[in-house]
């Protein structure tokens, strides 16, 4: 897959806040899980079901924001310059483009998983960025994140 456009999330409010949402969850819960604390199901289930809902809005910003793109795959990631979503030449496969977002059923499978695009392109998911980063940031500070 072909990079063709990469976006810079902090240039967009709405998405920048989403973005950040995800990430300070996933930053949460994986330094829970580092210190030994485990989440007990009902927990766990509510906040997978916190991050479905903010990976469902991000996506519908971002069709709404750039919709020249809404039918191409993508990937939220984070580089030294802040948080960015690669816009790849492959298309969705099960994108139809007839239905608006509030007329969708809930039920579809339409939307796009992040972290299945993520895994297909041979990247990072969200949780494996973080864990690096915090393992980078644990080794500068000696230790302690």
């Amino acid at each position: 897959m072909k990079i063709i456009k990469t976006i810079d999330v902090k240039s967009n409010e709405s998405l920048y806040r989403v973005a950040c949402a995800m990430g300070e969850l996933t930053l949460m819960r994986r330094l829970g899980k580092e210190n030994g604390q485990e989440e007990p199901k009902p927990i766990k289930m509510s906040m997978d079901s916190i991050m479905d809902v903010l990976t469902y809005k991000f996506q519908m910003v971002f069709m709404d924001e750039f919709p020249k793109y809404a039918k191409n795959r993508m990937a939220l990631g984070e580089d030294g310059d802040g948080i960015k979503v690669k816009v790849y030449d492959e298309l969705l496969e099960d994108y139809d483009g007839e239905c608006e977002h509030d007329e969708c059923d809930d039920d579809s499978d339409d939307s796009v998983d992040l972290e299945s695009i993520l895994k297909d392109s041979g990247l990072e998911s969200a949780d494996e960025h973080v864990e690096r980063l915090a393992d980078d940031i644990k080794k500068k500070r000696g230790g302690i994140a």
